[in-house]
C-alpha cells in the first residue's frame, strides 16, 4: 500500500471534519476540573477524553455509511450496489441510534 495515497486532500479533510465533529476543540480548549480517567460527565460544559474518543469512532462509523451510499452510485454491478446501499443504510441508522443513546439517555 502506498502511503502517499492515504494523505490526499480528501482524506485529510474527512479526518479533520470527524475530529471537529467529535469535539476535539472542546476538549483541548476547555479547562475542566474533571480528571482524565473519568468516562462520561453530566455537565454539558465539559467533555472528557473518553467522550471525544467515543464520538470520534461513532462519527467515523456514520460517515462511512454515507461513503457507502456515495459508492452506490459509482458502481455498475447491481448486486454490489445493493450491498453498498443496504450496508450504508444500516450504518447510518446505527449511527443515529448511538448518538441518540449517547446524548439523551446517558446524560
Amino acid at each position: 500500500m502506498n502511503i502517499k495515497k492515504f494523505f490526499t486532500f480528501e482524506n485529510i479533510y474527512m479526518i479533520t471534519f470527524i475530529l471537529i465533529l467529535s469535539g476535539i476543540i472542546s476538549f483541548v480548549v476547555g479547562k475542566s476540573s474533571i480528571p482524565l480517567t473519568s468516562t462520561f460527565t453530566s455537565n454539558p460544559s465539559y467533555q472528557t477524553l473518553f467522550e471525544t474518543i467515543v464520538l470520534f469512532f461513532i462519527n467515523l462509523f456514520g460517515l462511512s455509511g454515507f461513503f457507502l451510499l456515495f459508492k452506490t452510485s459509482k458502481t455498475n454491478d447491481v448486486r454490489v450496489a445493493r450491498t453498498y446501499l443496504f450496508t450504508g443504510l444500516i450504518f447510518i441508522v446505527t449511527w443515529y441510534l448511538l448518538i441518540y443513546e449517547l446524548f439523551y439517555t446517558i446524560t
